[in-house]
């Protein structure tokens, strides 16, 4: 098949040109075209909590994950429970999120894996709007988050005695 192909031929339905105006031509992407484009997503917010109470606001940019990067920590979230099962450890869940999302100018990570414990001692109302928008630019819903806790059968605290609590459990 080649880059254009027909919109009905092609299986696409309701494609629009720039401006808005239906179109029947379509321009597939190539194997260079995705993997040349940076596509992720980065937002700038105000964290009140880390700046002077008589000052410019202080802020941190966010970027969303990669695929690769929420894999990895959807997987660091779950421990072996000896018995065949996964659980669920919430503990310092929007540290590490907040760890692999801050970034500098340059996009590059502001934080460490290993800084996510120091960073998990800062103010909860900061990392919770930081979970937010780490959530948001990364396509992480909050059912992703309750699923990954359900299909885990553990606790908040990592126990396999109950249900699993997620942060999203609290509003």
């Amino acid at each position: 098949m080649t880059d254009t192909a027909q919109a009905n031929n092609g299986k696409v339905d309701d494609i629009e040109d720039a401006t808005g105006a239906p179109t029947d031509i379509v321009r597939f992407l190539s194997r260079t075209d995705i993997l040349d484009l940076d596509d992720r997503s980065y937002e700038v917010i105000e964290i009140p909590e880390w700046g002077p109470k008589d000052g410019p606001p202080a802020v941190v940019r966010i970027r969303g994950l990669t695929g690769s990067e929420r894999d990895a920590w959807e997987e660091s979230m779950l421990r072996d429970n000896g018995r065949g099962r996964r659980t669920t450890v919430w503990t310092n869940a929007r540290a590490k999120l907040a760890a692999l999302c801050i970034v500098d100018g340059n996009g590059e990570r502001v934080f460490s894996d290993r800084d996510a414990i120091a960073l998990g001692m800062k103010s909860a109302a900061a990392l919770q709007r930081i979970w937010d928008k780490c959530q948001h630019l990364s396509g992480l819903t909050n059912e992703d988050v309750d699923e990954l806790a359900k299909n885990s059968g553990g606790d908040l605290n990592g126990s396999d005695g109950g249900d699993s609590v997620s942060p999203t459990a609290y509003p």
